[in-house]
């Protein structure tokens, strides 16, 4: 899909008039002009696909901050059993577990075959239509 070109009678908005992706500008033109006789569009516009995919970021920290939460609302009462955890984990080690998450996605994302379907369009271009068109 990325870099491929789909056709719309509206620039905005989502882009679902097209079945198809095509390799060249000019062969989107040419299937949108079809289309727009058929459906009897009044605008014809293409774009270049741009495909786009969540960021999924696990922050080591942010998991380890929940973890020492966790041991002070169940075990702290008095003392701060979660400060003496976050305080026992040195740098080197929470960038040992940030690598270990992120490698983690990584091999999840492999695992499912994650292919986003989602794209963003790029070098929109209103194209005019003839009489008849």
């Amino acid at each position: 899909m990325d870099g491929k070109w789909i056709y719309n009678d509206d620039e905005s908005g989502v882009w679902n008039k097209c079945d198809e992706e095509y390799d060249t500008r000019e062969e989107a033109i040419a299937a949108g002009r079809e289309a727009a006789k058929e459906h009897g569009w009044t605008d014809l516009f293409v774009a270049r696909m741009k495909a786009v995919a969540p960021e999924i970021n696990i922050d080591a920290h942010e998991i380890l901050n929940n973890a020492a939460c966790e041991l002070n609302d169940r075990y702290g009462y008095c003392i701060e059993l979660g400060e003496s955890f976050l305080s026992s984990i040195t740098d080197t080690e929470l960038s040992l577990l940030q690598e270990m998450l992120d490698a983690t996605v990584v091999e999840w994302r492999k695992k499912i075959n994650y292919q986003s379907k989602m794209f963003i369009c790029c070098e929109v271009e209103q194209i005019p239509l003839g009489e008849g068109e």
